[in-house]
């Protein structure tokens, strides 16, 4: 059997689960080990107020313990997600493992610059971000849902007209809440995922009205993978918001499109995915949504969308098979 060593965030929410059962869908042995030092709040804050260069320091030390300790010796494949502790002094010692690493960046450059250190000594590295597929000359690979949304619920009653679950951050905030008080009438599920207690005090620094708005959506802990299937399913349209900093198409989108719900959104590379599910796409600028002119309801919101299908298989087809195509 080939073997594959798999380096992500293994905390980011089911993300390694699917890539394991892909992956071993495609007759792969995966081993998974944290792209940098797991568990440890300051290696967060330090790679998020930009001191990459101590959390490469402290997660070289990581990777060599991790990789002896698992004493399996060579891998067809390694796959690196996100790679944020990793360094060039790290693929080296990666590389004494595997003949054939492929990278991949599921945030933009703008908030994950790690890898632009490293990657030119991977075998083959991609990107989920338009914009620095564009800037970089990267083969762009976009993301996708869990390959079990295709096997449950796809006849589930709608409660909702829009639903909004999604990680809470002031631009977003801002969306939902603009949404929310342009269009009262609509029935709508809203969870806002914060993190920590930090997180918290950065959105109260930066938007303490729209916190105060939307306190009674806001939660320290994420909602399960399905329960937040359930919510999506039972929703006629739900919200998405790119942040401004990237211009990626979001995993919400590839779900939300698994599941047959309408995505309202800021993004205009959702044009992009295909021509028959753009119909499933209004896309609304955070301008235009708190303009006079935005007062009609959407008619998403009053009809389901068409589902379409993209899960891990394909994501993996397009990252590890995209040299050879």
């Amino acid at each position: 059997m080939l073997k594959c060593l798999l380096i992500l965030p293994t905390g980011f929410y089911n993300f390694q689960d699917q890539l394991e059962r892909a992956l071993g869908e495609k007759g792969y042995q995966v081993a998974c080990i944290n792209d940098e030092i797991p568990g440890s709040t300051a290696i967060k804050v330090l790679s998020k107020i930009g001191l990459i260069s101590i959390n490469r320091k402290l997660s070289l030390n990581y990777f060599r313990r991790a990789l002896q300790d698992m004493e399996t010796g060579y891998y067809d494949l390694v796959i690196i997600i996100r790679g944020r502790g990793l360094s060039k002094e790290s693929l080296d010692v990666i590389r004494r493992y595997s003949d054939n690493i492929v990278g991949y960046n599921f945030d933009s450059f703008a908030f994950n610059p790690s890898p632009l250190g490293w990657l030119s000594g991977c075998d083959y590295y991609c990107t989920f971000d338009p914009d620095d597929a564009s800037r970089y000359n990267l083969p762009l690979v976009h993301l996708f849902a869990d390959a079990s949304w295709n096997q449950s619920m796809v006849l589930q009653e709608k409660i909702y007209d829009v639903s909004c679950i999604m990680k809470a951050h002031s631009s977003r905030l801002d969306y939902v809440w603009a949404f929310i008080s342009r269009f009262p009438q609509l029935t709508h599920f809203t969870y806002l995922y914060v993190p920590n207690i930090f997180a918290l005090i950065l959105l109260l620094i930066r938007s303490p009205i729209l916190c105060f708005r939307l306190w009674q959506f806001m939660h320290f802990s994420p909602v399960s993978p399905l329960e937040y299937e359930q919510i999506l399913r039972s929703s006629n349209t739900t919200i998405d918001y790119a942040h401004d900093k990237q211009s990626g198409i979001t995993k919400r989108c590839f779900e939300a499109l698994a599941a047959g719900v309408s995505i309202i959104t800021n993004n205009t590379e959702v044009r992009t995915i295909d021509v028959s599910v753009v119909p499933n796409f209004m896309i609304v600028s955070l301008e235009r949504l708190k303009s006079e002119t935005c007062s009609e309801i959407p008619p998403f919101c009053l009809l389901p969308g068409v589902p379409y299908a993209r899960y891990a298989g394909d994501f993996l087809n397009d990252l590890i098979e995209g040299e050879v195509k």
